[in-house]
């Protein structure tokens, strides 16, 4: 089990080879109705035509855990070249996720006593690599900024322990890579400077040889935790027990609260890490400590033991204390982190964490080999942990191949999620089938009468199968259990509008972007508004915000430009036709109406140009214009 130069070469061979076999299929899947519309195809920063807003990317969300500049801006360069097609957003994250697992495995070198055992640095990179948790990360397109960041977070990491024990010029640059590397990864996903944390675990690893100096450092941690969670659990919308459907912490003292679900989560990651055969992408608030009593209090337990073992745990599991460090260091802004709709815990969270625990499993097949004094057994176990691994990832992945899939994986496993039971039907209506769309939504509202989604797109259903009245009753509970939602004012609005109740519809499309947010479809309906009442300036700024989230639409584009016209703004008009015939060139009535504003604006040869282009994709027009244009 000796290294050589040559193994040093196969096994990161090996090791690429299984990865990228594995995940490659991804680059088949759609996208999914979870944030990916939100974050990437329907993201005004994402689809603009142009990077002139650059500097608003790298201000949007500063000084908060969304903050993730460099993954909106590789979102904006992959819509560019490609537009939305999945394929290419997917192909990025597998392609990231392969390097990483070869960035693991020079890193695990580094950092494990016994650097002469290549096995013990490839087992560790591949169990990370395959786990079924990592299939949200990378199978999901929304998800690119845990396989950027953490490929920013390995680069620095190996870097800096390459330059710590290196001598000479070439430190220096090493150290310049390392942090370069960790401000990128920074700006990729904001809980990325926990490698501070990573790179100090030789200094942690000192103070375990005084006497309590480690303890000390575990339980001052917990009281700038709990100091912490106190001060700012308002400010950053801190998971804990109160509202949160956890019963058992919503009756006890806010600091406790905290810590008991830190506690949680770092047992509930160790347990799905261990057994992971319900995984899903949505864990409910609602089935944690009720439907799930042994997951609950197991993980809690489990916690416990975690923090125990790393203030007293013996020096005889070296490995295994290691990479208990790791995980704790890795998790610790999830202890923290804001609520995100019902869940307690997402799979994606655990990207780099997990690396300690595959250190840990790791370290105790080898302590199992060590006591049973056979060698060879170190291969068998680990190979055949790869492969129930690489079964399990492949079934795994499989679930995000597009929103049926995912959703209804969902549902199997939590039947009270209306979230599950919406985004479904929401497929199933995109893709026209209604019958179990509505199904869906039914589902939802029953689950819980109050879900905004479902209410929503039951709504969007009825107007579809145009039940107006149907629909209207649906955004009058949205509104009446959501007030302080602008969504349901502008959504009813829109709807309103559509009735011909058009002052109702412009009383609640105002009140809608008074209150900061419209929904799309009202600017579309208030822009239709506006120009039957004449008033096209107010009928082109709400079809310029509609085009702020949708540049390429060429419909909305030549309704903009024929407002631009009517205002006699003409260089707008032809603004507008230029966006819109970048994209449908061969559409001849825009061609015609640019050469009319071309000729007003004084630009007569481009005007002839441009009518005569209309003339041949079959446009006819009057002989006052011809006359006007010399033809």
């Amino acid at each position: 089990m000796s290294n050589s130069g040559k193994k040093v070469f196969v096994f990161p061979l090996i090791l690429t080879v299984i990865t990228g076999l594995l995940y490659f299929f991804i680059t088949g899947f759609e996208f999914v109705n979870l944030d990916d519309a939100f974050l990437i195809y329907e993201n005004p920063k994402v689809v603009a035509m142009d990077f002139s807003d650059w500097k608003i990317i790298f201000r949007d969300h500063l000084g908060t855990l969304n903050y993730k500049p460099i993954i909106i801006f590789m979102y904006k360069v992959i819509y560019y070249l490609f537009g939305n097609d999945p394929f290419y957003f997917h192909l990025t994250s597998w392609f990231f996720h392969v390097l990483n697992g070869g960035l693991l495995f020079l890193v695990a070198r580094k950092i494990l006593p016994d650097s002469n055992n290549i096995l013990l640095p490839f087992f560790i990179a591949l169990f990370w690599a395959i786990h079924p948790l990592k299939a949200e990360s990378v199978a999901w397109a929304s998800e690119l900024e845990d396989v950027v960041s953490g490929f920013f977070l390995l680069l620095s990491w190996l870097s800096f322990l390459m330059a710590s024990s290196k001598k000479g010029n070439g430190k220096y640059f090493l150290f310049l890579l390392g942090g370069i590397s960790l401000v990128l990864a920074f700006l990729s996903k904001a809980t990325a400077i926990v490698l501070v944390g990573l790179i100090m675990i030789p200094f942690l690893e000192k103070l375990r040889e005084k006497k309590w100096g480690f303890s000390v450092l575990i339980g001052t941690a917990f009281i700038v935790f709990l100091v912490f969670a106190g001060i700012f659990r308002d400010k950053l919308g801190i998971i804990n027990g109160h509202g949160t459907g956890v019963q058992p912490f919503e009756s006890l003292p806010a600091p406790l609260a905290d810590l008991l679900m830190m506690l949680l989560k770092t047992g509930a990651y160790i347990l799905h890490f261990l057994f992971p055969v319900k995984l899903s992408a949505i864990y409910p608030f609602a089935e944690v400590g009720t439907t799930m009593p042994f997951f609950f209090f197991a993980s809690i337990v489990i916690g416990i033991l975690v923090f125990l073992f790393l203030a007293i745990g013996s020096k005889k599991f070296p490995l295994a204390q290691k990479g208990i460090l790791i995980y704790v260091i890795a998790l610790s802004p999830i202890f923290l982190v804001p609520v995100t709709g019902t869940n307690f815990i997402s799979d994606r969270y655990s990207y780099i964490p997990t690396i300690g625990l595959c250190m840990v499993l790791i370290g105790v097949v080898q302590t199992i080999v060590i006591t049973l004094q056979k060698a060879e057994l170190f291969k068998f176990i680990a190979g055949g942990l790869c492969l129930i691994l690489l079964v399990a990832s492949f079934f795994r992945l499989s679930v995000w191949e597009n929103s049926e899939t995912l959703f209804s994986d969902i549902i199997s496993k939590f039947p009270s999620s209306d979230t599950a039971y919406t985004a479904r039907g929401l497929y199933y209506l995109d893709n026209g089938k209604k019958d179990l769309a509505k199904q869906d939504f039914d589902n939802a509202i029953a689950r819980v009468p109050h879900s905004k989604n479902a209410l929503m797109n039951r709504a969007k259903l009825f107007v579809q199968e145009n039940q107006l009245p149907n629909a209207l009753v649906d955004l009058n509970a949205y509104v009446s259990y959501h007030r302080d939602d602008p969504r349901g004012y502008g959504a009813r609005g829109s709807l309103l509008a559509m009735m011909g109740r058009l002052s109702e519809a412009e009383a609640d499309l105002k009140k809608s972007d008074e209150m900061g947010s419209f929904s799309i479809d009202a600017y579309l309906n208030l822009g239709k508004l506006y120009v039957d009442r004449g008033d096209f300036q107010k009928a082109a700024d709400a079809y310029g915000r509609y085009l702020m989230f949708y540049p390429r639409d060429t419909k909305i584009q030549y309704l903009k430009a024929a407002c631009e016209d009517k205002l006699g703004h003409f260089d707008l008009c032809v603004k507008h036709l230029d966006l819109a015939l970048q994209v449908t060139p061969d559409n001849g009535r825009m061609y015609i109406s640019r050469a009319r504003c071309k000729l007003l604006l004084g630009r007569k040869e481009e005007a002839v140009i441009d009518a005569r282009k209309g003339m041949s994709l079959g446009v006819e027009i009057g002989e006052d214009f011809k006359q006007r244009l010399g033809i």
